[in-house]
């Protein structure tokens, strides 16, 4: 059975239901669940069979049914049949709706003077991370929230999706969905200001414990890097990172770019290295890489990575079961920091294009590291779609996906760079734009 934290009181409200009839059913579903298992509930309902959907999905808890459960997990989940899913979601409506009660809201709005408040600074008061995520029923997941730098609610109040799924490794939607549902309302899709904000904010807590770290070690800083482990040198140790100076010489030779662990803070071990090539490479040239290409599907509704590894799901299924004598066409990748180009291998000849900034959600195949996709937006259409690829080994996928993470960071310094020498030129009327 599930392993939760007792809650007394609400044992003693089921069974003081369950002894004045409050479980009875006149329809034939339950009006109040005396159950203590999501598989209990769902043999209530007749629809024992899909216990192992909900528990492998997230939703294997029975008191964070209600209010989190959507007719689209059913569907995803492989809950096919229309009447099951409608007798389901009514069922839902009566069981205990905890996700509501899980967030404390603070008691004076997050924005008021610090010095208002000096003993309350960096809490909401009472209720902490951990306090949160243990009314949630989610306590598993303490240590990854505070090793990931999310430590106070207001930051954890601003946490989107594809934060769960990429830099908290949150494998279950449906607990991703029980966390997001637990939060306030008002939340929109991140601005860039917000992520700028953010990165902002993660670069002051990495100088500050790298500032801590420092005054720890002995005097000669100087550290081999020849390991797979991440090599921080002494340009770094100061406050990180600058715009780009000015004097550097045209085709980014000198472009300092912040490391992965800066950009990629919780992201799996294989990829906590280094950059695979000189940023010099991807402004001049590029990388390339041959790939075999699975195909594109059209993404109907954006949901981070989770959609990036449905795509490739679908595709793996989809060519594992044609026709074995059928040739999944191999293509060259190549990458820049103005984005992605598909050559044929013959010809070398140009097959389609990807702005860096239209390319979304890139990651590997949760099961087979071979595979990666990234998603792409056609602003035409206003439509979202998945390119699939396979290579060879995971460590060349693994690298892909690497660069095209430094191709991104790359392409942001170099606006910065740019922004700034617009700046710095006054009103001299030499004034351009790019996009990137």
């Amino acid at each position: 059975g599930l392993v939760r934290e007792s809650v007394f009181v609400t044992e003693l409200e089921k069974e003081f239901q369950a002894r004045l009839g409050l479980n009875r059913s006149d329809s034939g579903t339950s009006i109040v669940s005396t159950t203590s298992t999501v598989g209990q509930w769902l043999a209530s309902l007749n629809f024992a069979d899909y216990e192992s959907l909900f528990v492998n999905y997230g939703y294997d808890d029975l008191d964070f049914i209600n209010g989190v459960l959507e007719e689209g997990d059913l569907v995803e989940m492989g809950v096919s049949n229309e009447k099951d899913r409608e007798q389901i979601l009514e069922a839902a409506k009566s069981l205990a709706a905890k996700v509501v009660k899980a967030y404390l809201p603070p008691p004076q709005p997050p924005a008021s003077p610090p010095h208002n408040n000096n003993n309350n600074d960096d809490d909401d008061k009472g209720q902490t991370v951990d306090d949160w995520l243990t009314r949630l029923h989610l306590p598993q997941y303490q240590e990854t929230f505070a090793r990931h730098l999310y430590t106070d609610m207001d930051r954890v109040r601003r946490v989107w999706e594809v934060e769960l799924t990429a830099v908290l490794e949150i494998s279950r939607p449906g607990h991703r969905r029980r966390i997001l549902a637990s939060l306030p309302a008002t939340r929109q899709p991140p601005s860039m200001d917000d992520i700028t904000q953010d990165l902002s904010q993660l670069k002051n807590n990495i100088q500050q414990l790298k500032e801590e770290i420092k005054t720890k070690l002995p005097s000669n800083q100087s550290t081999p890097g020849s390991t797979g482990t991440l090599r921080h040198s002494h340009k770094k140790s100061r406050p990180a990172p600058p715009p780009p100076p000015l004097a550097l010489s045209n085709g980014g030779a000198e472009l300092e770019i912040r490391e992965p662990s800066q950009l990629l803070v919780g992201v799996p071990a294989t990829l906590t290295t280094q950059w695979r090539h000189r940023p010099h490479s991807l402004v001049t040239g590029h990388v390339t890489y041959v790939a075999s290409y699975l195909g594109s599907t059209l993404v109907k509704e954006l949901r981070g990575t989770e959609s990036t590894k449905k795509s490739i799901q679908k595709l793996k299924k989809s060519s594992s079961t044609e026709d074995k004598d059928k040739v999944i066409p191999e293509i060259i990748l190549t990458i820049s920091f103005r984005g992605v180009k598909f050559l044929n291998p013959t010809n070398q000849e140009l097959i389609c294009e990807h702005e860096i900034r239209n390319i979304h959600c890139a990651c590997q195949d949760a099961e087979d590291l071979t595979h990666f996709a990234y998603i792409t937006k056609d602003h035409a259409s206003k439509s979202h779609y998945c390119h699939v690829f396979c290579v060879n080994t995971m460590d060349q996928a693994t690298e892909v996906i690497l660069t095209l993470g430094q191709a991104f960071e790359v392409a942001y310094q170099m606006a910065l760079r740019e922004g700034c020498s617009l700046t710095n030129r006054g009103t001299n009327g030499h004034t351009r734009s790019r996009s990137v």
